[in-house]
This record gives structure tokens, sequence and C-alpha cells, in this order.
């Protein structure tokens, strides 16, 4: 456990200076100027109200609250949304892949050629 501490503070120094710190591969962690922290994970967007909740949670498995953003498509060059689609099965057995959409409501469509992610939902 004094190793994750050490690990802990070692981050929380270097992301208060660098504001964005890449942790693994695909994980980035971004520190906002209001003091959330933005984790991409490399699928979704975990947002953390603070940069210790944060480190607690990723560094020492502690449970705290955060909201999550899922990635659900991307836009074209027109800023259409494409939609992700999962594999299913129709009546007959036959795979096929349905489309995934959300209401326009439940998230923020950015401009052209970006990704699409669902408004945060929060977990306590």
């Amino acid at each position: 456990m004094e190793e994750k501490s050490q690990f802990r503070e070692l981050f929380i120094e270097k992301i208060k200076k660098e504001k964005k710190v890449i942790i693994l591969d695909d994980e980035e962690a971004t520190l906002n100027d209001d003091g959330t922290v933005n984790f991409f994970d490399g699928i979704s967007i975990l947002i953390f109200s603070t940069v210790e909740n944060f480190a607690d949670h990723y560094f020492l498995d502690k449970h705290v609250s955060y909201s999550v953003c899922q990635y659900v498509g991307d836009t074209d060059s027109e800023s259409n949304v494409i939609w992700h689609s999962i594999p299913s099965q129709d009546e007959n057995g036959n795979w096929y892949n349905k489309e995934v959409s959300f209401p326009e409501d439940e998230i923020t469509v950015p401009g052209p050629n970006q990704k699409v992610y669902t408004k945060p939902v929060t977990f306590s």
C-alpha cells in the first residue's frame, strides 16, 4: 500500500505542474481550470471533482463519486453522427450489426471529425 501511496503523491505533484499526464498507453488524465480531472481510459471519460479524488480512486482503489461520459460514435466532416454498432442476433439467429443511438439531449455533439460522448452520468 505504501508504494501505491507514493505513486499517488508523485502523480498529484506532476499533474499540478503539467496539467496533462499520460498514465498508461491509452490513459490520460487532464487537470481542468476548475480543479476537476478528466480521465480518458481509452474508451470513456471519467470526471472527478478533485485531483485527490481521482488519485484515491486510481492509485488506492478507494470508492469515490465520479461521472462517466461513454464514447458512442463519431462525427463525419459535416458533423453528422455516425453511431457505433454492436453485434446482435435477429429472431432467426442471424448476426447483424445493430446501430446504437442516443437522443440528442443525452449526447454532446462536437464539431466535424470528432468523437461523440454521452453527457455525464454520476456514480456515487
